[in-house]
């Protein structure tokens, strides 16, 4: 376990870094063998219910809060269930894309929450988090409606673009506020 405020820091310095990495590799990844992935649609979303859920857990553990804090923690835990549920107990294709989408769209509701504190602190990535959120919300209601491959694809493909918006925004938000800061002074 991380034992000091330094350790903390380094070990969430760390994560980002693996995570840029693992997600760019991803979403490259899904990008290529997009067909392959629509056919076998359970694995990849089984797995990347998993691995979403992980990270709240660990960072959980790893910096020490307790179960009584605001944290993620338990949202991850239900992904990870989740994810074991589509993995093992759905084989139907429908149902697949349904809990797809509602899990896509719970997940939206916690980033354009994220995107109203950026707002507030007037932060212009804001927008290009907030536009990515409700497109995603748009096509996760399609694929509810109308769940099957077709839907599934521009999912995938909406996930790739996810996927790099989501280590991308982070650093973009933090050049604007380096830079805000350096105006500052």
């Amino acid at each position: 376990m991380i034992k000091s405020i330094r350790g903390v820091n380094f070990f969430m310095k760390i994560w980002k870094i693996i995570k840029f990495f693992v997600y760019i590799i991803s979403a490259i990844m899904i990008a290529i063998f997009n067909l392959e992935i629509v056919e076998n649609l359970k694995y990849l979303i089984g797995f990347l219910m998993i691995i979403y859920g992980l990270e709240p857990v660990i960072i959980h553990f790893a910096t020490r809060k307790k179960f009584t804090e605001h944290t993620k923690f338990y949202w991850g835990a239900i992904e990870i269930l989740l994810g074991f549920v589509v993995l093992f107990l759905v084989s139907d294709y429908a149902t697949i894309c349904v809990i797809w989408g509602i899990w896509s769209i719970l997940r939206e509701t916690h980033e354009i929450e994220e995107c109203v504190h950026m707002f507030i602190h007037k932060n212009p990535v804001a927008v290009i988090s907030l536009v990515e959120s409700i497109v995603v919300i748009v096509f996760s209601i399609t694929l509810i409606l109308e769940p099957g491959e077709h839907h599934a694809l521009i999912h995938v493909y909406l996930l790739c673009a996810e996927l790099l918006t989501t280590v991308t925004l982070p650093l973009l938000e933090d050049l604007y506020l380096k830079q805000k800061e350096k105006n500052k002074k």
